[in-house]
């Protein structure tokens, strides 16, 4: 069995050296590595409107929805960078009046967002065994991170597909 180690020095190595293919909206490609696009998504500088139209209530819908529905909901490729600055910026307020405010919502923004990514984990895992070549209008339904995942599941399992076909129905 794969030691969490193992798995973890993988994945690092992996969104360190594997390019994503962005397609811009004038139809260039872009290859960059995800570790970079992270660092560009942190780089930029969300309005505070954008950050701040993310509440708990808002959350609790977007994760309520995607509990509900069969079909993976629509995101925003930096929902989850968002969700990671305003999380950031509640906590550092937290030596504010507003503690008690502030760290029961940084705990159900946590608990939702926790949930979140178990849904759509795995709706993205059933859509790669379903067919194991990358959905363009799928892939724009999901965040950066998600859209990491779901190519590199669709290239492990069309080179496992391969490798089968090769090695016991032959050439």
């Amino acid at each position: 069995m794969l030691t969490r180690a193992f798995i973890t020095a993988i994945l690092k190595t992996l969104r360190e050296n594997i390019p994503i293919e962005i397609k811009t909206d004038k139809g260039h490609i872009i290859k960059i590595t995800y570790s970079s696009l992270l660092n560009k998504l942190n780089e930029n500088n969300f309005s505070e409107n954008n950050i701040e139209e993310l509440t708990p209530a808002t959350i609790a819908r977007i994760v309520w929805k995607e509990e509900k529905e069969e079909e993976l909901q629509k995101l925003s490729k930096d929902f989850y960078a968002k969700c990671s600055i305003l999380l950031r910026k509640m906590e550092k307020e937290l030596n504010d009046k507003n503690f008690i405010f502030h760290s029961k919502n940084i705990m159900l923004i946590k608990s939702n967002l926790l949930d979140l990514i178990k849904y759509r984990t795995q709706k993205i895992v059933k859509l790669a065994l379903l067919s194991p070549t990358p959905q363009r209008d799928l892939i724009n339904k999901m965040t950066a991170e998600e859209e990491f995942l779901y190519i590199l599941l669709c290239n492990i399992l069309s080179s496992w597909n391969q490798f089968i076909v090769e090695n016991l129905v032959g050439r």
